[in-house]
C-alpha cells in the first residue's frame, strides 16, 4: 500500500514552460472548423502531445454527429 500526504496530487507532474517550472496537468482539445469541441483529454504536464494525440484523434473520429448539421439548425424559439 502506498501512503501519500494529504493534499498532494500524485498524478500531476513538473514541466518547464517558458523557462519556468510548472506543476500540474495539460488539457488537449480537438475542435472542428466552427470551434465545436469534438474531443478532450487531460494528461500530466510532462506528457508530450505526441503521446496523447493518437487517442484524442480516435475520440474525435468516433463522434457520431455532423457538426455542420448541428450548427446550421435553427432554434425552436428566440431568446428575447
Amino acid at each position: 500500500m502506498k501512503v501519500v500526504q494529504p493534499g498532494v496530487d500524485s498524478e500531476a507532474r513538473w514541466v518547464k514552460k517558458g523557462g519556468e517550472s510548472v506543476f500540474g496537468y495539460r488539457q488537449l482539445t480537438v475542435v472542428d472548423g466552427d470551434g465545436l469541441v469534438m474531443a478532450v483529454t487531460t494528461t500530466a504536464a510532462n506528457c508530450h502531445d505526441s503521446e496523447a494525440l493518437p487517442g484524442l484523434l480516435d475520440k474525435a473520429a468516433k463522434q457520431s454527429f455532423d457538426a455542420a448539421a448541428v450548427t446550421s439548425q435553427k432554434p425552436d424559439h428566440e431568446i428575447p
